[in-house]
């Protein structure tokens, strides 16, 4: 599970005058949502859940993404490399719809830690999300061990005991869903996290076009 804590400015040199280490990278490999679909989830969904679900940490919209695979902590090194084999990756791939409906949780509604909007296409994610995967293991980044899901994250419940009116809330909005958001994933990006005392930052450091489909 990945760390949450924010990421150092570097550590004092030491009595023996060595310089301070540079900070490290928390790096994710995503697709970015289009600020109309992002806008019509934060009202339709996120806002609806926030009073019923009040003890989480809420994904803003412009934040709001899929990621196809975290990579964890990096040297800022790693960044123009990896950046120009995601370019290939994604130069070999075709554009395809992603419809964007059904809320879930992980592990559970039960007690959920991880509330999410689930993905559903033809395929094309998660064939996207395994060629990303094998970038990332030639510059030995562990594997993925779990089974690519596309979903994007909407919050996060810092509550660890069930709470029944949350799990009623979320239980109604999983149901067959009104709404659902289909947007075209066109490019895939490379973006840096910092955690912030204002919340995460996000700052894209790559972009990589799919190949327009005809």
């Amino acid at each position: 599970m990945p760390d949450d804590s924010p990421i150092p400015n570097g550590q004092a040199s030491g009595d023996d005058g060595a310089p301070p280490r540079a900070r490290p990278y928390r790096l994710f490999v995503g697709v970015m949502l289009p600020l109309l679909a992002a806008a019509g989830i934060d009202q339709q969904i996120i806002a609806p859940l926030r009073q019923s679900v009040p003890d989480a940490a809420w994904v803003a919209a412009d934040r709001l993404h899929l990621t196809l695979k975290f990579l964890g902590d990096h040297p800022a090194a790693l960044v123009a490399p990896l950046a120009e084999r995601l370019e290939q990756v994604a130069a070999a791939e075709s554009t395809f719809p992603l419809t964007l409906s059904g809320v879930g949780a992980f592990p559970g509604l039960h007690r959920p830690r991880v509330i999410w909007l689930g993905g559903r296409d033809a395929g094309e994610c998660t064939r996207l999300a395994h060629r990303v995967d094998d970038v990332c293991a030639a510059f030995d980044i562990p594997r993925d061990e779990r089974a690519f899901r596309p979903h994007v994250t909407v919050a996060r419940v810092r509550a660890r005991a069930p709470n029944a009116a949350a799990e009623e809330a979320l239980r109604e909005a999983a149901a067959p869903l009104r709404q659902e958001w289909t947007i075209v994933v066109d490019e895939i990006v490379l973006v840096r996290s910092v955690l912030t005392s204002a919340g995460r930052r996000y700052s894209v450091l790559a972009r990589a076009p799919l190949v327009p489909a005809i």
